[in-house]
């Protein structure tokens, strides 16, 4: 049965998760002690030891990046499909964004030299350009695929990354403005293939 924090809101657990998280998006690991995961949780540094030995195990813990569901496979490549793509393109995008504290967690871990948040962010990247090469494949050549999959890794994580590091606990907010999805698009819009150059168009 879970230990319920002080005032009874969250087990013990997931508290300590939740402070971590929240101070390690701040501060990084490096610059968050023990004794502030703690307080910040409204627990004693020994029900945290108890929990999790050390530091790294609360990050371990923490590295869980969302679910990505896979889109379907289009028949043909025209104005309606590309439109579908753009959309679930943008609401992966943003399901990523979300998770606030977590994506600025794993970023300035990166930035640290961090090399479990590089692996995990270098495995969700490999996954992301795997999932929707196929999508592309249907517009264009299998190699061009791959290098629009590619980019289009590569600029949506760049606009992630370039946002967490300038706007801070804002770039949410700042990438859900109405200038920031037309951003958002236009860089998903700039790297699919068109309907009229496209291999099968209908």
């Amino acid at each position: 049965m879970p230990i319920a924090t002080r005032d009874g809101r969250l087990p013990a657990k997931d508290a300590i998760l939740d402070a971590a998280r929240t101070l390690f998006a701040s501060h990084g690991l490096r610059g968050t002690t023990v004794r502030a995961i703690a307080k910040s949780s409204g627990l004693s540094n020994t029900l945290l030891y108890y929990y999790f030995p050390r530091k790294d195990d609360l990050l371990d813990a923490l590295l869980e990046p969302p679910v990505m569901a896979p889109a379907a496979v289009p028949n043909a490549w025209n104005a309606q499909t590309l439109t579908g793509v753009i959309d679930y393109l943008e609401k992966t995008f943003y399901g990523w964004t979300e998770r606030d504290d977590f994506l600025r967690m794993v970023i300035i871990e990166c930035y640290a030299g961090n090399q479990r948040c590089i692996a995990m962010s270098t495995a969700q990247l490999n996954l992301y350009i795997d999932n929707i090469e196929p999508i592309l494949a249907v517009g264009c050549s299998r190699i061009e695929a791959r290098e629009r999959a590619s980019a289009l890794g590569f600029a949506l994580t760049g606009l992630m990354w370039q946002s967490v590091m300038h706007d801070g606990p804002s770039f949410h907010e700042r990438l859900t403005s109405p200038a920031g999805r037309q951003r958002v698009r236009t860089t998903i819009e700039l790297i699919l293939p068109r309907p009229n150059s496209a291999l099968g168009v209908a």
